[in-house]
């Protein structure tokens, strides 16, 4: 289980690094805050939100439980964002590395930010934070298309596992 997860700890990291390089090369401020229809309406609050959702997931998983959403508030500039982003995916890398597979596969509780009480595995928790990235990257790939940004790379797992 453990090698498991830290293989995806290790490929959200690379595909994050992958596609911010796109944005940081080829995405201006006007693209990157251009209003567009999806899940969150510009590539910033997409990129907001998948930080913030994977920021909380792993305070969670560190004993805590946040009751605000401060991510989408974050002023910093594209390459103060991209830092973060990426820390925080070295940070996710560092939690499951620390972690032995008795804790990893544990139940653990924790507080959805409306307060609400939920138990869940450690493991699927990750899976699915991983997994949530995942469908937020691609979400961006559409998202960089509509702002004329066709140069992409791959992002997909299994281009992550033959290199």
């Amino acid at each position: 289980m453990k090698e498991m997860l830290l293989k995806y700890v290790k490929y959200n990291l690379w595909a994050n690094q992958r596609l911010l390089d796109i944005i940081s090369e080829h995405c201006s401020d006007e693209q990157l805050n251009r209003e567009l229809v999806s899940s969150f309406p510009t590539i910033r609050k997409t990129l907001l939100h998948t930080w913030g959702a994977e920021s909380v997931w792993l305070i969670r998983l560190n004993g805590s439980s946040p009751n605000a959403w401060t991510w989408m508030q974050y002023e910093g500039s594209q390459d103060e964002l991209k830092k973060e982003i990426l820390n925080n995916d070295q940070a996710w890398i560092d939690f499951v590395q620390d972690k032995d597979e008795k804790f990893l596969s544990a139940v653990f509780d924790y507080k959805t930010l409306d307060g609400k009480e939920y138990s869940s595995k450690r493991s699927e928790t990750i899976h699915h934070c991983m997994n949530h990235s995942t469908f937020h990257r691609g979400q961006l790939v559409t998202m960089l298309r509509e702002v004329g940004i066709t140069n992409m790379v791959s992002t997909d797992f299994i281009a992550f596992c033959r290199i």
